[in-house]
C-alpha cells in the first residue's frame, strides 16, 4: 500500500490522511484524535516519514482502532511502531480515553463506529462513505441485513458529533444536520 504524504487537521483534536487505493478504486481516509490519554489512530494508514513526524507532534499517540477487518489495514505497523494499545487484546483502551464503541448490526459482519462526545467525534468505516455532498450507506449487496442496517445508521445519524470521519470519504466538520441533510439527499 502506498503512503499518505500530508496531514490535514480539521479541527483543534483531529487531523486526517488519505490516499488513493488502486484496489478500492477510491480514496481511503484515515483519522487521529487527540483525547487526555494521547492520540488514537482510526483505520490507519501508513504515513510518509515527514507526515508521520508531523503527527507525532499533534500528541502522544496511545491506541489504534479500526471500524471493520477492511480497515486494519497498516495497523500492525502503527502498533510495532509505536507500541500502541492493540483494541483487539486491549478492548477497554479505547473506553478508557472516551470512545463508545456501537456495532453496526446489519453492515459487513464486525463492522463498528466510535463516537467520542466530548470531542463530539464519530468515525465510520466502510459502512458509508461522503463525497463532500451525499452520505453512501454501505450498497444494500454488501449489508448482511439491510434492514437492521438501516436501524444502525439511523442511530448513527441521531448522535450529535461536530466532526464525522469515514475510511472511505472525507469527513464532515459541522453539525449534524449537515449528515441528516446529506443522508436524505443520497435516499432522494
Amino acid at each position: 500500500m502506498r503512503q499518505a504524504v500530508e496531514l490535514q487537521k480539521v479541527a483543534e483534536s483531529v487531523a486526517v490522511w488519505q490516499i488513493f487505493d488502486r484496489v478500492e478504486h477510491a480514496e481511503i481516509f484515515s483519522c487521529s484524535a487527540l483525547t487526555a490519554h494521547g492520540l488514537v489512530l482510526f483505520d490507519p494508514i501508513r504515513l510518509s516519514e515527514e507526515a508521520f513526524d508531523e503527527l507525532l507532534t499533534l500528541g502522544r499517540p496511545y491506541a489504534v482502532a479500526w471500524t471493520s477487518q477492511l480497515t486494519r489495514r497498516d495497523a500492525d505497523w502503527f502498533i510495532a511502531r509505536l507500541g500502541l494499545k492493540d483494541p483487539a487484546k486491549e478492548p477497554a483502551a479505547l473506553e478508557g480515553a472516551g470512545f463508545k464503541l456501537i456495532s453496526l448490526n446489519g453492515a459487513t459482519p464486525g463492522e463498528v463506529a466510535y463516537y467520542h462526545a466530548e470531542l463530539g467525534l464519530l468515525t465510520v468505516g466502510p459502512a458509508a462513505s461522503y463525497d463532500g455532498f451525499r452520505v453512501y450507506p454501505l450498497p444494500k449487496k454488501l449489508q448482511s441485513e439491510p434492514k437492521l442496517f438501516s436501524k444502525s445508521f439511523d442511530c448513527l445519524v441521531s448522535l450529535p458529533f461536530k466532526i464525522c470521519c469515514f475510511a472511505r470519504g472525507m469527513p464532515i466538520v459541522g453539525s449534524t444536520e449537515r449528515l441528516r441533510l446529506a443522508n436524505f439527499l443520497a435516499s432522494g
